[in-house]
């Protein structure tokens, strides 16, 4: 499985972030609360449905948005 892209709209820290992830390794460096775990966490609501660390959807919006968006793409195997 493969995410081609991911992209998140007032998701926690995120005001808009469009990511497309290489086929092969990704590393994801930061300073602390740059937002890592929240891409991560994106991911997880992509792939899964839910978060990881909360079970409530109304904690993942950005503060003072009303709601947050998750677009992405999968594909199975390599092409």
């Amino acid at each position: 499985m493969q995410i081609r892209w991911i992209q998140l709209l007032e998701f926690r820290n995120y005001r808009t972030l469009s990511y497309r992830p290489s086929a092969k390794l990704n590393l994801l460096v930061g300073r602390n609360a740059q937002g890592k775990t929240n891409l991560l966490e994106g991911i997880a609501v992509l792939l899964v449905g839910r978060s990881f660390r909360t079970p409530r959807l109304a904690e993942l919006p950005r503060w003072g948005s009303p709601s947050a968006s998750i677009a992405g793409e999968i594909s199975r195997g390599d092409s």
